[in-house]
Formats: C-alpha cells, structure tokens, sequence
C-alpha cells in the first residue's frame, strides 16, 4: 500500500490525449506515442529524484500512429491508426501478440460463427483498413473487446488469435464494461439511448467461440457508470456527485427478485450522527464488502421500493426512517450480491440462468421443477457449450439411454471436433456433425452418420475417400432405395457397380451380398423392360429364391410365359400351371398338369381344352377336380358316351347329374330312361 502523499511529478511535453494508471503502472498517451511510468512506494522514493524517472515509452512503427490504450494488470493493449492492436507485457515492455484488423477479413469456412482469421500480411491499400477507435480488455487482458470505426465490434481473444464479431452491437455503443464477477460476461453501453447491452461470450461450443446477445437494459439518463457486478450496474448520479445509484439489469431481474423473496434483508437501524459526521473512508470496510468500491460522501438515505432497483444516497445528518447510511446501501448491494441463484423455483430464473451459460444453476433449478420441457432445453444448451459431465446428468433425468451411453464415451475424449460432432447430431444439426467429423481424428464418423439417416448418396461419396471396402455394401443399400423409388435405371448402374466393386475386393467370400448384388440386377433388367436378359439371368442361377421372386415380379407385370418358366424352375408347378393358363400356353402345361392337384386349375385347365374341342383332355382334367356334372355334360355331348354317363349318374346319384341324363334322353326321345332320372 502507498501512504497519503505525493509519489512524483513528471511534465509532458505535449498535451496528454489519454491517461490510464492501474496498482503498479500509469501510462499516458500523447503526441501518438505511449508513456509508461512504474509506480514506486512512497518509501523508497527521495523527493529529490523526480528527474531521474524515465519513462518508457511505446512507439509504434514508422508508419503507424497510436490511438487508444488500455491497461490491465498485467498488460497493455494498444491500438494504431491502420488497425493493429498490440498487447505489451508490463514487466518487460515486450509485445508478446500483434493482430491487424482490416477491412475484408474473411469468416472461417468452419462454421460460419463469425470468426475471423488474422491477416498479417501488409495492406497498402487505405480502403481496406479500418481504425480502431476504442480498446476494452477483461481484468487479465485474456479478451479483448474493440470498437472499430464502423462502429462494429470485435472481441479478440491472444490465446487463440482469433477475432470474432459481435452480432446485435449497437452501433451507438461507445462503452465496455466486463462483469467484475464472471470474466466471460460483458456489457456494452449505448450511451446515445442510454441502454446497457448484456453479452455472454463462450469459447467452447459446437460451432467454435461463440458470443450471444442476452438482453438490453435502460438506464437513468443520469446515471454514470463506475463497474458492473453480477448484473448490478453500480454508479452515481452525474447531477450529484454524491447521489450513489444501482440498477439491477433485465437479464438479472427474475433472479434476484426470486431471492428477495426468498430472504428478504434484514434492514440495520438507522445511524447515528456521530457515524454521519464521520467519512466513509475513515471508516474500517467489512471484508464481506471488498469487491465493491467505497463511495466517498457522508450520509445516506434510503429511497426504498418493492422493485429495490435504485438505492439514493444524499447528504445530510437529518435522522429521518427513509435514510440510511452508505454502509447500509452497501450492505442492501451485498445482499443481492450474496443471491444463489440455484435456489430459484421459477422457469423465469431458468430461462435466464440458461441465456446467461449458469447451466449449473440452471440443473438445480431443473431438479426443483422437474419439468420436461425445462429438461430438453437444459439438454440442449449443455451439448451447445460441450457441457458433456452435466448433460448425461440431464439426459439421465430425461431417461434418454443412448445419449447417457454415447456421451459417457465421450467424457474423457480430448478431440473437440468428434466431440463437437457427436453433440451435432444428438441436436439434429448433421449438416454442421457431417463439417466436424471431416475434421476430427476419425472422419469415418461422419459415413457412419450418413449410413445411420438412409442418405446413400452422401455416404458413397465419403466411402470413396475414407473407406473404399464399404463401397458395395452401401451401392446394394442405396440401390434398393432407388429401386423402392421406381428409379430403376440408376439401381441397375448401382447393382452393377456394387457387383464391380466385390469383385475388386481381394478375399470377398460375401456369398450372401454377391447373391443381393445379383438379384437387384436381375430385378432391375426385369424392371426396365430387359425381359428376354433378365429371365436368362435368373435362369442362370441356382437360387431358387431368387428365381422364385423374379417369376413373381413378371406375373405382376403380366409376363405370364416367362414367369412360367421361373416357377418351373424353382419347382412351384401349380403357379407354373397358372401362368400358363393366361398366356394359353397348352403345350406347356400338359407334362405339368398331372402334377397339380388344385381342383380350379384342372377346371380351368379343362375349360381351355373343351374350347379347343380337346375334350380328352378336358374329361381328365374334370375327372381329377370331381365336377361329375362337367364329366357327364362332355359324355352326353361330345364324347357320345351316353352308357357311361347313365352309370355314372346310377353309381353316383345326384340330382344335377339325373336332370343332364333326364333332359339329354328326353330329347332323344328316350321315354323310359327319362322317366327314370326325372
């Protein structure tokens, strides 16, 4: 600590443009060039050597002119007229990362997240160069955020070295504040409107390092801004120096109204004058309250509302109930800043823990509520973030056990890009899972999800690079696809090329997949009209399955003498019989006839034959199906067999029989018989 006194003086020659000082460091910016002057304990320093304090100063390069700087413990950032933003280590005034923001900077074609790649190569040309006018690092200079003359912004992050815009940045912000709590939060404020803009930066996510804009707050035109905690904006009012005001902001809002209903404060009673007489400064802090600045006035008062969004600080000694005194507007600001927020019961707060990345306050909440639609979204955000502990929590809650399986796999593994594409395609993001597998260690992923959505055409294009073995498989898969499409050209060309492709194989014993091959090249010859070839083919072969399904396919397409021939080949005579039939192929049905024993077919048969006045065969057929009456009709009419169709009728009596004999020999005027079957 420094003593209550003067440490040095130091005169610039010129006018100072900028001043910034952090604990051990002030840094000044004139003439476009940076001075730097360490601070010294009050001890050690001789009053008489204030001339011999050097300072170092920081010039860019010939061509280049210092605009804006900031410093943080550890860093100063610094940025040119043409672009380049410079990060100097304080121990050692050494530039240890340099960056050139220009004009066309061109977006990773990744993921199209906004990130963009450095260019360090020169530009001469002034109207691809934009200025950055305002510099705004986090507490250790790990981010950065800046304001170019666009009135865009950036964050620039030196570990990785990568720039990425921020989308929904008002062009009228002119401010960055980080959250003193949570490094990854930011807010920019639009001092035009007067709105303070939330962000939440992430640098893991499925698509890369991503910032969201969370909501926007108004502020009291009044109000100027000293530091932003845990979403309290914390400030005073520019009207009165002395009037200390705090705004909690809209991203906040249900969270801490959640814990004021929870526990409410326990108000102090008011002071006494002797603590009003006394300054703030003087008196000892808290060490409960050493993350919030201690305001220089005397007095407080205390304008108090359910909504405990301003707290009104004034002078004066007046023992009034609505005043309180700065320590108690303190303790009123610890308390909010005391709230956990996994406490909250309400889908407001679980909602905003989410739009903020507190997914771990958002799980307890989760677990208080347990609501579906509250699990799924959980789920969601944490394969976003990569959250991949805290989503098998969720899904196990959501009793989703093949996520629960492929997650736990994924735990341990160290490649973002699998992990990333696994995470995809739980999110039915496959277009994005397909880019990330590609970049991961095992692309061959990204075939496997191909396969696993049916989308052949895709896997057989990644099949030709990564795994040449899986081509014929998925040719015969995509091939049946096509096929069950009608699309039966391109089946054929793919069986074939199936069909290619096993023979190129070395040691492929897949009978069962060559047989696959060769039956959806004889179907799709079939298909395409190719009669004559394909039932040589199926003839060819010695699967009688095959040949079986091919005849089938030709009766329906009303191919009925070559469906014949295939259901004689694979031994289904009846059918054989049957298609034969429709096409009157009677040459060919009669070795196979006897073979049948369907009484329809022998009466179709038999019907076909007496057409053809081939009454023989005809009688045989009737004989074998049992139509007496077909047997007798053709001995009575055709047959001129009268003797035998009257001792049919006398071995067999039945009336249909009597009434042909009886109406046959009465037209022969054959009395006597008539009269004996009537």
């Amino acid at each position: 600590t420094f003593a209550n006194a003067l440490l040095f003086e130091y005169d610039f020659i010129a006018e100072i443009e900028d001043i910034a000082m952090n604990t051990s460091h002030v840094a000044a910016l004139l003439d476009h060039k940076i001075y730097i002057i360490k601070i010294v304990d009050t001890d050690a320093h001789d009053d008489d050597d204030d001339d011999d304090i050097q300072p170092f100063v920081v010039n860019a390069k010939s061509d280049e002119k210092i605009v804006c700087f900031a410093l943080t413990p550890l860093f100063l950032i610094c940025a040119t007229h043409n672009g380049v933003l410079y990060q100097i280590y304080l121990e050692n005034y050494k530039t240890v990362n340099e960056t050139r923001h220009c004009l066309h900077q061109q977006l990773q074609a990744v993921d199209g997240t906004g990130v963009v790649a450095d260019d360090d190569d020169d530009h001469d040309s002034s109207n691809k160069q934009r200025l950055i006018r305002s510099v705004h690092p986090n507490h250790n200079g790990t981010l950065t955020v800046f304001i170019d003359s666009c009135q865009h912004g950036y964050l620039y992050n030196p570990v990785i070295d990568t720039k990425l815009k921020i989308d929904k940045f008002s062009s009228a912000i002119r401010q960055i504040f980080w959250d003193q709590r949570h490094q990854n939060i930011f807010y920019g404020y639009d001092t035009a409107k007067r709105i303070m803009h939330s962000f939440v930066y992430h640098a893991q996510t499925i698509r890369g390092p991503s910032i969201e804009s969370v909501d926007s707050t108004a502020l009291d035109k009044a109000m100027l801004i000293l530091s932003v905690e845990n979403g309290i904006v914390i400030g005073y009012n520019s009207e009165m120096d002395d009037h200390i005001e705090y705004k909690v902001l809209n991203a906040y809002e249900a969270l801490y109204e959640a814990h004021h209903q929870q526990q409410p404060m326990q108000r102090p009673p008011p002071p006494s004058s002797q603590s009003h007489r006394m300054h703030p400064l003087q008196r000892q802090r808290q060490p409960s309250q050493s993350s919030l600045p201690m305001f220089p006035v005397a007095a407080a008062a205390h304008a108090h509302d359910n909504s405990y969004n301003k707290i009104h600080l004034t002078r004066g000694t007046n023992n009034n109930n609505n005043k309180m005194s700065t320590e108690s507007c303190l303790a009123e600001i610890h308390h909010l800043l005391s709230a956990n927020f996994a406490q909250c019961h309400t889908r407001k707060c679980f909602y905003q823990l989410i739009n903020l990345h507190f997914l771990q306050s958002a799980y307890f909440v989760s677990l208080r509520l347990n609501q579906r639609d509250l699990w799924t979204a959980l789920s969601k955000k944490c394969l976003e973030l990569l959250e991949i502990t805290l989503a098998i929590s969720v899904f196990r809650s959501l009793q989703n056990a093949s996520s629960v399986l492929l997650l736990d796999k994924l735990r341990h593994e160290h490649d973002l890009f699998l992990v990333s594409g696994h995470c995809c395609s739980l999110l039915n993001d496959f277009e994005m899972a397909h880019k990330l597998f590609l970049l991961s260690r095992k692309p061959v992923e990204a075939l496997k999800m191909r396969l696993n959505l049916l989308q052949f055409d895709k896997a057989l294009e990644l099949a030709e690079k990564l795994d040449r073995d899986a081509l014929p498989k998925i040719c015969v898969e995509y091939a049946k696809q096509l096929e069950f499409k009608q699309s039966y050209k391109d089946a054929l060309k793919l069986y074939e090329r199936a069909k290619h492709e096993n023979e190129q194989l070395p040691q492929n014993d897949d009978s069962l997949e060559q047989q696959s091959c060769m039956a959806g090249i004889i179907r799709c010859t079939l298909r395409n009209g190719y009669i004559q070839k394909g039932v040589s083919l199926a003839l060819a072969t010695n699967n009688k399955t095959l040949q079986y399904e091919c005849a089938n396919l030709l009766q329906c397409m009303d191919q009925f003498h070559e469906a014949g021939q295939l259901f004689v080949k694979c031994e289904q005579i009846t059918k054989a019989v049957q298609c034969f039939i429709a096409c009157k192929e009677f040459d060919d049905i009669k070795p196979l006839i006897h073979r049948v024993t369907t009484p329809s077919l022998h009466v179709k048969f038999a019907k076909e034959m007496e057409q053809i006045q081939n009454y023989g065969d005809a009688l045989k057929s009737y004989q074998i199906a049992n139509d007496r009456c077909s047997v007798i009709r053709l001995y009575l009419y055709h047959l001129n067999a009268v003797d035998k169709a009257i001792a049919l009728v006398r071995q067999s009596p039945f009336s249909e029989g009597a009434k042909l004999v009886a109406q046959f020999t009465l037209s022969k005027r054959d009395m006597v018989t008539c009269i004996e079957f009537l």
